[in-house]
Order: C-alpha cells, then sequence, then structure tokens
C-alpha cells in the first residue's frame, strides 16, 4: 500500500437530470481509482457504469493477488499495470456487451471510463469515451486524456477550433465506448508521479460546465481531496448542473507529510 496517496470520490446527480447513471471507485490499498459514465437511459446507463467499476476493480485485484490471469494483448510496448489494467477493461467490456445480450431491458447499455492505477512510481491510465483524467503539478493543470469524440477529431483535423469544440451540437456524441461491442479499443498510457501531484478523474458533466481554468484554480487551492470534490461538484452544478458530475482525486502526498 503507497501510503502516500490521499483520494476522495463525489457524485452528483446535477440540477437538470432524474437519474445518476456515474459511477465510481478508489481503492487506496491497491492504488486503482475509476469512473464511468453510463449510456443508455435511467437503468440501462446506471448498470452498465456500476458494472465496469465492479468489474475493472475485481479485475485488478485478482491480478495483482495472482488469483486471476492477465490475459490481454495489446499492441506494442506497454507496462505491467498497463496491461494489467487494459485487461481488466476488457473483462469489464465484455460483462458489459454479454449483460445486454441477456437481458433486453439493458440492451444496447454502454458506458465511458477512464481508470488510473498507480504502480511503482508510475501512473498507468486506460480510457474509453470522454470522460477525463487530469494531472495538476506545480500549479499547472494537464489533461492526460485525449477525448473519443466527433468534437475531438474535428478539431485535430483543423476542422473546428479549441472554442468551437466547447460550443458545438456535436460535443455529447462519442466514438467510443465500453460494451457496445464485442471487442474494444482501449487508449492506453503511463506517466510518472511525483509527490504534490493532484490527479483528477472525472465525467464530462464537469469539464462541459467548468473550464480547464476553474478546475485548476479549485485543485490547486482546496486543501484537501475532499474539500477539492465538493468546490468542483459545487461549481460544475452553479453553472447550471446540466449532466451527472462525477470527481475522484487522487493526491500524492511529499514524504513526511500526514
Amino acid at each position: 500500500m503507497d501510503t502516500s496517496l490521499r483520494s476522495y470520490g463525489l457524485t452528483d446527480t446535477g440540477l437538470r437530470r432524474a437519474d445518476n447513471e456515474d459511477s465510481f471507485c478508489l481503492h487506496d490499498d491497491i492504488g486503482l481509482y475509476v469512473v464511468a459514465d453510463g449510456v443508455g437511459g435511467a437503468q440501462a446507463g446506471e448498470e452498465a457504469s456500476f458494472l465496469a467499476v465492479d468489474v475493472i476493480a475485481t479485475m485488478v485485484r485478482g491480478m495483482l493477488n495472482g488469483d486471476q490471469p492477465v490475459f490481454g494483448r495489446f499492441p506494442g510496448d506497454i507496462t505491467d499495470a498497463e496491461r494489467l489494467l487494459g485487461t481488466a477493461v476488457m473483462a469489464a467490456n465484455t460483462a458489459i456487451y454479454t449483460a445486454g445480450l441477456k437481458n433486453r431491458a439493458l440492451s444496447g447499455m454502454c458506458t465511458t471510463v477512464v481508470a488510473v492505477l498507480i504502480m511503482g512510481g508510475a501512473v498507468a491510465t486506460a480510457h474509453v469515451g470522454d470522460s477525463r483524467i487530469y494531472r495538476l503539478r506545480n500549479g499547472m493543470l494537464q489533461q492526460l486524456t485525449t477525448d473519443h469524440s466527433v468534437v475531438q477529431e474535428q478539431y485535430q483535423k483543423g476542422l473546428i477550433t479549441r472554442e468551437e469544440m466547447e460550443t458545438s451540437d456535436m460535443r455529447h456524441i462519442i466514438t467510443r465506448v465500453l460494451g457496445g461491442n464485442p471487442d474494444v479499443d482501449i487508449a492506453l498510457s503511463s506517466q510518472d508521479i511525483e509527490d504534490g501531484d493532484r490527479i483528477l478523474l472525472c465525467s464530462d458533466g464537469l469539464n462541459t460546465m467548468l473550464p480547464d481554468a476553474g478546475i485548476r484554480q479549485i485543485l490547486n487551492s482546496a486543501s484537501s481531496p475532499r474539500e477539492a470534490c465538493e468546490q468542483l461538484v459545487g461549481a460544475a452544478n452553479a453553472a447550471g448542473g446540466m449532466d451527472n458530475i462525477t470527481v475522484v482525486t487522487v493526491w500524492r502526498d511529499p514524504a513526511g507529510t500526514k
């Protein structure tokens, strides 16, 4: 267990939705943190996000304990932590897709997912969809994921500006989901982690309401992970709360602090 890690998570329905289809988990003892934003309406979206979080947590813990095989095969040279995380996300995709086939009420359900596994001084990340992972370091905010969305693809092709991305009618259309098909293309990466780093995982209910500058200011000034989460959710609701809002913050404390 990395005793330098502190975390907190919070989910809120927001001001415009009747149901909350987001799910999250945090496990400081194994350095695992997950946020999922369900798609499919009420029961289906909620079930998809819950399954994603539950399966990923169960699989990662099982693989770390040696109770589950690491079966994922991914292109390129990836770290052990990335392979563990990728295997768990693949298993979650299969579980969601299969559940949708077996139960007509859940047919077509899917979810986004962002997951972090902190091992050996590095942060392995996995994501599918438009939920995000950020890192605050020395007061500077960096987005560690790239949205799987139509407007992101348009921006990368030079068809729209970053400002136009924020106001486009298509900004909520995602191009990858977990559980929609038997196979899924999972984005895997690794980053270093330093003492003082603050990691944020969030559903798009946060970043569509709050610009990066606002996220940075709150992460930078908060005195604890809990305070950061409460202020982020409060700010998103103050800006309109158009969607469910879920945030998980993970702080790597400098050596010698409590």
